[in-house]
Order: structure tokens, then C-alpha cells, then sequence
């Protein structure tokens, strides 16, 4: 016993042994992503700009020819399993766990929601309890490694943990028989999300796409597949059709932003009529306790006859479904939705007939479950909302948790280094003297002395109008070569159509009474625009009086970050915030985010330039904001109706609080550096107190927005939390299909530490 004992792990440690490195200790295993423009945000920036640039123009699906892959019971059996996981390569010891308890059987002690899980690693079966067979085809829901899934993350945080787990087990003797050989492989299969095509699925397809040699046939300078040990691929596209045993049928759809493609859709419609369907598709149709399906998938999704149980009025985007939409199941019939992208699990229906699941925790970090808009019944949800309000607000009220997330802290530094140094300059002071002044602030005395305070110096606007002038025709010339830009486009492809189908304005210009310049008449608009974009700024300079250069270069600098902060802090809180908001519903986000830009820059100019020289006053006003932070982390634990609006009030009234104490007890004076040695100190200590303060308060901010079911991605995104991974274990019988959701509170790096567990069980039958 203890030779074979010895001799799998050799075997185990064999495995992959030159393409994945053996596993580190759990203190080396990478942690999730840091979303915040953490260092593997920056490296995949340009990717992220090719496909913001191209998409729409690039269609992969044009090259694909999907194939319908059919499955058949064990023989001698009337049940086939499978496995659904989603959103699984970020953290990798979170990868890891899911990925180990994935890979084998599973013992349960009971088959119910609460029933606790072993893994057959750790030991036989115990007396009584059931097993849950390993399925036959793993089925993945997209976003397949982050922050985009190209071959660097796919390896790292893919192929590696799942190599790991597959070594633990071949050494705990699993997955291979007595003789060390590896048991049959299981099928492979997935569907991009939006991680994917950050990459245009080119990581995507070397992960899924069936090999056209073997991997060991490819010529050593070749690049192979990203294979994954005991997995076979087989599809052949972005989109799949399994033909399951019984007459059930999964479907995994591509829509991308516009719909089915009509490649796509003709291959589905030549499938069989899809009586027992599970659909998969990258974003489910009701998440958060709303209906969120796009337009596009849900048009197209009609146009195959597949009905839209969850079709209400109004859907998302505030206008009533398509009153031709098929709504009602046929006898007969029955559907599972199961998507990811929302990295936890809910389940939504309560018919026997329809499901919608959410189950996205495969490898991600959580995204919070207690968002709820209450609009449709949440049956089951995992995590509890209590535990998820509490491991968020634990993570937000952590002054670590934003420092550590990414480069919030070198931006709050800049910010506030760059505001409070403009709030000392003559010829940029005037914005700051005027807050202060409102503020109560009448006057400013010399930094560490005991000189009098002297009156407040009165500055003009005027000493800012030569740049402010000056900055806003650089930005006027960047929309009008954008303009020039999107019209030549617009023209390109308009010229190539027939007369009658140009617009009239088109036709006007092709009209005018002048021979072809610039090349065609119709690309005059764009090159006027582009003359206009050239010449804007020169002209500003001659018809404004504007400082010598290095002036005019700070106070350019200046405003350019007061205005982008507002600028990001509105569009933040509108577009992120506001994103599961219809259109009519946004106006708080346009308040929140004004809120949280004054904050942003604020707070840190008046510790800085009022606090410094009152340290007490000042101690006492952090003070006010530590304990108004310990009270908001409790008032978000608790959650309950007025947890929204109490948050909202503590948010800002330590803020007004803080202000009141700093300017009242400083009795309205400011300070400034006077030497060399005491700018360099000041602009420092700004820096510092800017890095801080903006982190905690990006942080509150995020939780005054979530308990407004707001901001769910870029809260989850930003507390990093690694608990609470999911995966479910399909039963498929004849006439009844079971979801067994298996969850995992704490990722481990040993199997002997991994405690699974049931949280819901779920069965969908036809009408």
C-alpha cells in the first residue's frame, strides 16, 4: 500500500510536468485580480483598446461551422450527469477548490439543499450517504480567465489550478485506475463571455476548439492547445448544440452585443425542436431580481420560436417586450436559462415547468447577492444576503482593501498633490480661495511659526481664462478629429450604396456646384473639421492673452484634473452605478456621483491646507469619520429598508462634519509653506493625506451605491472577496432534470481542507 501510495505521487508529479510548475505554497498562489488598474489590468489595456476599436467590425462567427455533438447513458443506466460552472479564472486558489471538487464524484449525506459533501479523495463513503456521479461534459458559461482570456491568464490561472487539483487527486488514488492509467477523458465545452473577446477568442479557442491533430503530433516551435489533463474538446465553434439522452437538449449561444448571427441561426434552427431545453448564454435573462435580457438576444431567441416566459413590461430598457414575442411555454415543454457573468448563484421561477439560474462563482470574485430591485421572486440564493453584506462591508470599510486593489492610491496622490499645490499659486488659486472662502476660511498664515495670521488675498478669474480657454479648444479639436473620423467612416461606407438609398444631406454635398477636391466632395465636412481641429488651438493663443509656458502648463494641469474627476465621477456613477437602472431611474446617479467628486476633491485640500495647522481639531474630525465608517459597516451588515438612506446621511455629514470641525476650531485660517524644504514637506504630507482619503472614501462610496443596488460589479470588483465558490451537478432523466448546487464557503489548497456542501437542489419537468 505505501509503494502505490508512492509510486501516484510520482505519477502525479509527472503529470504536465514541463508546461505547469508544481503547486506553491498557498501564500504564493496569485489572488484575484486587482480591478482597480492593478498591474494585470495595465498589461491587458491593449487589448482592451483593440477590441473597444474594432469590435463590431470583427465577426469571428464568420469563420465557424458549428457541429451538433450527441451523448448517449452508460449502458445499463437511465440517468446522465453533467456539470455547469462559469466565470472560473481569476484567484487561484479560488480556481483551485472549484476546480478539485469538479474533477471527481461526490459523496452527499442526503439529496436536499443543507446536505453536507466528501470528496472521495479524503475517504470511502460513508454508510447512507449518496453519490453524486462526476458529469460526463463539463459545461462552461464564459469569461474563461480574467482580465481577459488570453494564453498568459488562461495558463495561469486555468490550466494551472486545474493541473494541480488533477495531480492531488491521481495522488490520493483518483482518476486513474490501479495500473496508474488515466480513466476515460470528459468532454469539454464552453461559451465566450465578454473576458473572451477582450481577446477576440483567441484564448477562447485554444481552449475549447477540438484540436485538428494531436497535441503531440504539433512541431515543436508550434504553440499547442491549452489542453486540460482528464478533458477532451470537441466543438468546433463559439456556440454549441448537445444533443443529451431522453430528448434533452442544451444549447450554448454566442450573441455578442447585436444577437444571433445569421450563421448562428441557421444552425439552430436545424436542430430538432427543442422540447426540454437548457439554454446557455453568456448573461442571464434576470439577475438582481430584475429582467435584464438584451433586446438583441431576446429578438433573436423570438425569431426561433423559443418563448420569453420572463418577458414583462417594461423589460430593461424601459419599452414593452415585442407583442409578437412567443410568452407562454407549450404543453409538453419545460426550460432551464443558466448563464454566468454574475459571479454567485440565484435561481429565479417558481414553476416546475421554468428556471432561471444565475451561477457564475466557478472562479470569480463575489459579486454581492444582495442586490435585489424585488421585481421578480428570488427562490434561492447563494451566498445568504446577510453573509454577502457582510464580507463586502468588511472588505470596503478595510483601508487596505482599496490601497492594495490597484492604483486608486497613486491617483488620489496625484489628485490631491496637484489640487492642493494649484491651491497656493497665484495664478491658480482662485478656484480654491473660492471654496474656502464659502467655507468660512478669511485668512492663512506661514506654515509651522507662530506669525499672525494675515487676511485672506483676494484673487481674480482672470488668472485662469487665458488657460481655461486654451485647454477647452484642445478638447474641442479632439471632437472635431473624432468627428472628421466617424464622418469619413460614415461616408465610406455610404458612397459604396445606391444613389437612392443615400440620406438627403449626403446628396446635398454631392451636389454642390464645384469639381472633386480633396479627393471626394463628400469627405469636405471632414476635412473642414480636421483644418478646424489644427488651427483651434493656434488661434486661441493670438486672440487670448495666455501666461509664459510652464504657467500656462500647470494651470492647464490643474484644471485638467478638477475636471476629469468630476467628469469620471459623473460618468462612473451613471454608466457603472446606474447599470442596472432603466434610463428613467438614473437621476440620483447623476447626485451621487457630483457627491463623491466633491468629496474626492475636496476633503483632501481642506486637512491639508486648514488641518495641518490645527493638528487637534484635526484628530478630531478623523475621529468623527472613523466612527461614522464603523457605524456605516454596521448599518450595511444590518441592512434592512432604511439601510439605504442612513448610509446615504452618514456618508455625507462626516464629510460636512469633518469640514465644520477643521475650519471652525482652526478659526478659518490656512496655512502655506515658506521655505523650499517646507513646500517639498507639504506637498508630500497632500499626497499622503490625498492617497488615503481617497481610497476610504472610493471604498464608502461603493457601499453607499451598493445598498442603493447600484455599483454591484465595481463593489465586488473592488473587495476581492474569494469565498463562496458554486458549481452545479446535473442529473438528466427522462422526463425530470436535477440541479445540484455545490458550494464551497472557503477555498483551500488541500483536498483535505475543501468542504463542499448542497445549498440548493432544483428540478425542472415539462407542464
Amino acid at each position: 500500500m505505501r509503494r502505490m501510495g508512492s509510486d501516484r505521487r510520482a505519477l502525479a508529479a509527472s503529470l504536465l510536468e514541463r508546461e505547469v510548475r508544481p503547486k506553491p505554497p498557498p501564500e504564493e498562489m496569485t489572488p484575484p485580480i486587482a480591478w482597480l488598474l492593478g498591474p494585470e489590468m495595465i498589461g491587458a489595456l491593449k487589448s482592451f483598446l483593440l477590441h473597444a476599436s474594432y469590435k463590431g467590425e470583427l465577426d469571428t462567427h464568420d469563420w465557424m461551422q458549428a457541429n451538433a455533438i450527441a451523448y448517449e447513458p452508460p449502458a445499463g443506466e437511465d440517468v446522465f450527469w453533467f456539470d455547469f460552472v462559469s466565470d472560473i479564472g481569476d484567484g487561484q486558489r479560488a480556481m483551485y477548490t472549484t476546480a478539485l471538487v469538479m474533477q471527481d464524484d461526490l459523496f452527499v449525506e442526503r439529496l436536499e439543499a443543507g446536505a453536507m459533501c466528501a470528496l472521495p479523495a479524503n475517504g470511502a463513503r460513508p454508510d447512507g450517504w449518496h453519490t453524486l456521479p462526476r458529469g460526463r461534459v463539463l459545461v462552461c458559461g464564459g469569461d474563461t480567465a480574467y482580465p481577459l482570456a488570453d494564453r498568459t491568464n488562461l495558463e495561469h490561472h486555468v490550466r494551472a489550478p486545474f493541473t494541480w487539483a488533477y495531480r492531488d487527486l491521481v495522488a490520493a488514488g483518483r482518476l486513474t485506475d490501479d495500473e496508474g492509467r488515466a480513466l476515460a477523458p470528459h468532454d469539454f465545452v464552453g461559451i465566450p463571455g465578454n473576458h473572451d473577446y477582450y481577446n477576440e477568442l483567441s484564448g477562447f479557442n485554444r481552449m475549447f476548439r477540438a484540436p485538428i491533430t494531436g497535441e503531440e503530433q504539433l512541431a515543436a516551435d508550434k504553440t499547442p492547445p491549452l489542453s486540460l489533463l482528464g478533458f477532451q474538446r470537441r466543438q468546433t465553434a463559439s456556440y454549441l448544440a448537445l444533443t443529451l439522452p431522453f430528448g434533452w437538449q442544451l444549447w450554448g449561444m454566442d450573441p455578442g452585443d447585436r444577437g444571433l448571427d445569421t450563421r448562428q441561426e441557421l444552425f439552430f434552427r436545424t436542430q430538432p425542436a427543442p422540447n426540454k431545453l437548457v439554454l446557455v448564454t453568456p448573461g442571464p435573462p434576470i439577475a438582481f431580481g430584475r429582467v435584464l435580457i438584451d433586446r438583441p438576444l431576446a429578438s433573436s431567441l423570438a425569431r426561433l420560436g423559443l418563448p420569453l416566459p420572463y418577458a414583462s413590461d417594461p423589460m430593461l430598457d424601459g419599452k414593452p417586450p415585442d407583442p409578437s414575442w412567443p410568452r407562454e411555454l407549450a404543453n409538453g415543454t419545460c426550460r432551464l436559462d443558466i448563464a454566468g457573468d454574475m459571479h454567485h448563484y440565484a435561481r429565479y421561477g417558481s414553476e416546475p415547468e421554468y428556471k432561471a439560474v444565475v451561477s457564475g462563482a466557478g472562479g470569480a470574485f463575489h459579486h454581492p447577492t444582495y442586490t435585489d430591485f424585488g421585481e421578480v421572486r428570488t427562490e434561492a440564493v447563494y451566498p445568504a444576503k446577510a453573509e454577502s453584506r457582510r464580507a463586502v462591508a468588511d472588505a470596503l470599510f478595510n483601508p487596505r482593501t482599496i490601497f492594495n486593489g490597484g492604483v486608486v492610491n497613486v491617483a488620489s496622490f496625484a489628485v490631491a498633490l496637484v489640487v492642493c499645490a494649484g491651491s497656493i499659486r497665484r495664478d491658480t488659486r482662485v478656484l480654491t480661495d473660492w471654496l474656502l472662502g464659502w467655507l468660512g476660511v478669511d485668512g492663512e498664515r506661514t506654515w509651522f511659526t507662530d506669525a499672525p495670521a494675515r487676511a485672506w488675498r483676494t484673487t481674480h478669474w482672470s488668472t485662469l481664462e487665458g488657460a481655461a480657454l486654451f485647454a477647452g479648444s484642445i478638447v474641442i479639436a479632439g471632437i472635431f478629429v473624432l468627428g472628421a473620423l466617424g464622418y469619413a467612416r460614415w461616408v465610406t461606407r455610404t458612397i459604396r450604396k445606391p444613389k437612392e438609398e443615400w440620406p438627403w444631406i449626403f446628396r446635398a454635398i454631392r451636389a454642390l456646384p464645384i469639381d472633386r477636391i480633396l479627393d471626394e466632395r463628400g469627405y469636405v465636412p471632414s476635412w473642414l473639421l480636421v483644418i478646424a481641429a489644427a488651427t483651434l488651438p493656434a488661434l486661441t493663443g493670438q486672440l487670448v492673452e495666455l501666461p509664459p509656458g510652464g504657467a500656462l502648463l500647470f494651470q492647464i494641469l490643474f484644471l485638467s484634473v478638477v475636471a476629469t474627476i468630476v467628469a469620471l465621477m459623473l460618468i462612473m456613477a451613471l454608466e457603472m452605478g446606474g447599470e442596472e437602472y432603466r434610463p428613467v431611474e438614473r437621476t440620483r446617479w447623476w447626485v451621487l456621483g457630483a457627491i463623491h467628486a466633491a468629496i474626492q476633491l475636496s476633503t483632501p485640500l481642506i486637512i491639508v491646507r486648514v488641518g495641518l495647522g490645527h493638528p487637534i481639531s484635526l484628530a478630531f474630525a478623523l475621529a468623527v469619520m472613523i466612527g461614522a465608517g464603523f457605524v456605516s459597516r454596521l448599518v450595511l451588515v444590518r441592512g434592512g429598508p432604511l439601510a439605504p438612506t442612513v448610509l446615504m446621511v452618514l456618508w455625507i455629514a462626516h464629510w460636512v462634519l469633518m469640514i465644520a470641525i477643521i475650519v471652525d476650531a482652526g478659526d478659518g485660517v490656512a496655512v502655506v509653506p515658506a521655505s523650499d524644504a517646507g513646500w517639498v514637506a507639504f506637498l508630500f504630507l497632500a499626497g499622503a493625506v490625498g492617497s488615503i482619503v481617497g481610497c476610504l472614501e472610493y471604498g464608502w462610496y461603493l457601499a453607499v451605491s451598493s445598498a442603493q443596488n447600484g455599483h454591484n460589479n465595481e463593489a465586488g470588483a473592488a473587495s476581492r472577496i474569494e469565498r463562496f465558490r458554486e458549481f452545479i451537478r446535473f442529473r438528466v432523466e427522462q422526463d425530470r432534470l436535477t440541479g445540484y448546487v455545490i458550494a464551497i464557503d472557503e477555498p483551500a489548497t488541500e483536498p483535505g481542507s475543501i468542504k463542499p456542501r448542497v445549498v440548493d437542489v432544483f428540478t425542472i419537468s415539462p407542464r
